[in-house]
C-alpha cells in the first residue's frame, strides 16, 4: 500500500470518530514538527504522528523529483538546525514579506537566521500563528566587506578538529580580528547552497551571506574567549 492510501484510509477512519478525537488528531497532526516533552501519545496521537511521516516523505520524494538532491540537502540542513534550536519560542520557520514586497521564507537560531527566496521542506507557522520575529530588521546594515573563503578548507578543518560533546574548547575560524564557530559557517553556507558571498561584519556585530537563494545573518563569538580554542583562518589564499 502506498503512502497515499495509506494517509488516505487513516484520514477516512478519524473522520468516523467523536469530535473530541477529531480535534486531537487536527491538534497533533499540526504541532508535531515541533519539539515535545511527550513521550507516551494517545492512540490517535500515534495515527496524526505517523501521517506527518508519511506526508513529510512524499514531500521529500517530490523535491528530489522536481528539484533534485541539492535542494533536498538544504531541506535536511535547515530542518536539523530547527529541530536543535534551544529558543524555545522559535521552533518553526515563517514567511516574511520585506519593504519591496519580496517573499522570504525564514527562520532562525540563537546565532544565526535565514531569509530565503524558495521554500525549503521544513516545519511551519501557520498564517494565523504569530510570527515570532522580524527577520527583515537584522538587514538593514549589510557590510560592504565581502571577504572570498574556502569552504572547502573550513569543512576539513572543523572535520580534523571537531569538539566533542563534553570538550570545553572550540573550532573556530577567523576573518581579520572576527571569530565564528566553524560548524555554525558551515551549517550557513549549506543551508543558502550556491556560493554565498560573505559580508564581513564587526567583532561584536553581525555579518551576513547574500546568494541566489536569499541570505543570511551569523553572528560572531567573543574574541576575549579565543584562549584555549583551535583557531584556523578561513580566507581563500
Amino acid at each position: 500500500m502506498t503512502n497515499e492510501k495509506i494517509i488516505s484510509a487513516i484520514e477516512t477512519y478519524v473522520s468516523t470518530l467523536e469530535n473530541s478525537d477529531k480535534e486531537l488528531y487536527t491538534k497533533t497532526l499540526a504541532a508535531s514538527d515541533t519539539k515535545s516533552s511527550v513521550t507516551v501519545y494517545a492512540p490517535i496521537q500515534n495515527l496524526a504522528l505517523l501521517v506527518s511521516d508519511l506526508k513529510r516523505e512524499l514531500a521529500e520524494a517530490e523535491n528530489k523529483k522536481s528539484k533534485g538532491n541539492t535542494f533536498l540537502k538544504r531541506s535536511k540542513s535547515a530542518e536539523k538546525l530547527i529541530a536543535k534550536n534551544n529558543m524555545e519560542h522559535i521552533q518553526k520557520g515563517w514567511m516574511e514579506t520585506d519593504a519591496f514586497d519580496n517573499k522570504y521564507q525564514c527562520f532562525m537560531t540563537s546565532y544565526y537566521g535565514f531569509m530565503l527566496s524558495e521554500n525549503l521542506v521544513i516545519p511551519m507557522y501557520n498564517e494565523q500563528e504569530e510570527k515570532p520575529f522580524t527577520m527583515a530588521n537584522m538587514f538593514k546594515d549589510v557590510s560592504e566587506n565581502s571577504v572570498e573563503y574556502d569552504i572547502g578548507k573550513i569543512k576539513a578543518e572543523y572535520k580534523s578538529h571537531k569538539p566533542k560533546a563534553k570538550d570545553t574548547w572550540r573550532c573556530m575560524v577567523q576573518f581579520e580580528d572576527v571569530y565564528f564557530n566553524a560548524e555554525f559557517f558551515i551549517n550557513v553556507v549549506d543551508v543558502l547552497g550556491g556560493e554565498p558571498v560573505l559580508h564581513l561584519g564587526g567583532k561584536n556585530s553581525a555579518s551576513f551571506f547574500i546568494s541566489e537563494n536569499g541570505k543570511a545573518v551569523l553572528m560572531p563569538l567573543n574574541p576575549a574567549k579565543t584562549s584555549g580554542n583551535y583557531i584556523f583562518s578561513g580566507e581563500k589564499e
